[in-house]
């Protein structure tokens, strides 16, 4: 038998309650009170800033997504340049025969490989310390880098530091945002399961198929476990294979 399936994300809440308000207004018009008055203002007046939170979210979360990216690629540049500045001063240093102590200027072994790093702060701080050690070195009389200069590694990595100071910013709003919407979820569950059941109460005495039917035109879907299931039948609303309704359950009318 087909299961009620309460909806597992808050912005499928809000497109059912959303939906159930509709419904709810046009039975009203033409006297069929399925759902109480007090459901559909107090659902009104609950959707219209829960809903707003809802789809701010999923907007924060975009801009969280591209922030992460544009720092991915900010990092992913300066990378390119310390690596092409540490290879220039080897080959200079070979070139020169300039001594070996030089590396340790820029914080480089002496053997002159490359460190390796991963962690994005490391190789921002790579990069402002040999725009530093740059200028120690050319004050001891050594010519300053070039190809890349000290003066562009400041421009890439000046980006560098800006994209990734932008990340936590962005990751704050979503965690204000969620942390709203955690307060604002129980009341979401509480309407939708109340209108659930003030729709089994007044369509108590039509069939079980019918009530779905209605049921399902106020955005409640249902869902037909697999061993119930025959061939060719689907869940009524739902797509077949979705995971099975939720176990937690409530029988509440008036909210």
């Amino acid at each position: 038998m087909p299961q009620l399936q309460y909806p597992q994300s808050d912005l499928k809440r809000v497109l059912l309650l959303e939906q159930a308000i509709a419904t709810a207004t046009q039975d009203h018009a033409e006297k069929r009170d399925y759902a109480s008055t007090r459901w559909l203002g107090d659902a009104q007046t609950f959707v219209a800033d829960f809903g707003a939170k809802v789809r701010e979210l999923g907007k924060l979360k975009g801009v969280r997504g591209q922030e992460v990216i544009e720092k991915d690629e900010a990092i992913a540049e300066i990378q390119r340049y310390v690596r092409d500045f540490w290879g220039v001063l080897r080959r200079r240093i070979a070139r020169l025969k300039q001594p070996a102590s030089l590396f340790q200027i820029y914080n480089l072994p002496q053997s002159g490989e490359n460190p390796s790093e991963s962690a994005a702060a490391i190789w921002i701080e790579r990069g402002a310390g040999l725009i530093a050690a740059d200028a120690t070195a050319v004050e001891m009389g050594y010519p300053a880098m070039l190809n890349p200069s000290a003066a562009e590694l400041q421009v890439v990595l000046d980006k560098a530091k800006a994209e990734f100071a932008d990340v936590p910013m962005a990751d704050r709003k979503v965690d204000v945002m969620q942390h709203e919407l955690d307060e604002l979820r129980p009341r979401a569950l509480k309407l939708i399961r109340a209108l659930s059941a003030q729709l089994d109460a007044s369509l108590y005495d039509l069939s079980n198929e019918s009530v779905r039917r209605v049921k399902g035109t106020y955005g409640f879907e249902y869902y037909t476990p697999p061993d119930e299931r025959g061939e060719g039948d689907a869940s009524e609303g739902s797509d077949v294979g979705r995971r099975p309704p939720d176990a937690e359950g409530a029988e509440l009318g008036e909210v």
